[in-house]
């Protein structure tokens, strides 16, 4: 964990303890059982299938409000995400080779689904470069697959 991470998650814990009657019982529960962004993700996760149940409540402001911050978390999951990827290229490919050991049939759903992302050119690209777009994906597709299945070392 980072420098950066503990203190955040230490103003977290600070700021969440302060006022209850038990600070070293919560810092407790923090540590072991879950985490302040881990609870309020159960029970939103829970209020979301709680509203997905009752197609016949009304719309709210509430409702509203809480469904927007649903999706804010989830642009920030997603953009810190991307952050990971782009600060360390070498984690999908560990991913993945994490997911191969574990769950082959899984993997392979990866790999097709990768495969099929990688050698598809973006829409906008004029023909001529269009065929060259598959073939140099083809290619690149190829050598990150192959050192994943025979375990070369990466350069």
């Amino acid at each position: 964990m980072s420098e950066g991470q503990e203190q955040s998650q230490s103003q977290s814990i600070q700021i969440s303890v302060e006022s209850a009657g038990d600070p070293e019982f919560e810092r407790r529960i923090f540590r072991s059982v879950a985490s302040v962004g881990r609870q309020l993700g159960t029970v939103s996760d829970a209020l979301e299938a709680v509203i997905a149940a009752l197609p016949e409540l009304p719309a709210s402001e509430v409702l509203t409000r809480f469904a927007a911050l649903r999706s804010q978390i989830e642009r920030e999951k997603s953009e810190r995400d991307i952050q990971r990827l782009a600060s360390d290229p070498g984690r999908l490919v560990r991913a993945l080779e994490g997911l191969r050991e574990r769950d082959a049939a899984a993997y392979e759903r990866y790999r097709t689904r990768l495969s099929e992302w990688l050698t598809a050119p973006p829409p906008s690209l004029p023909g001529r470069a269009r065929r060259c777009w598959r073939s140099r994906s083809l290619r690149l597709l190829y050598r990150i697959d192959s050192r994943i299945r025979v375990g070369a070392p990466r350069s």
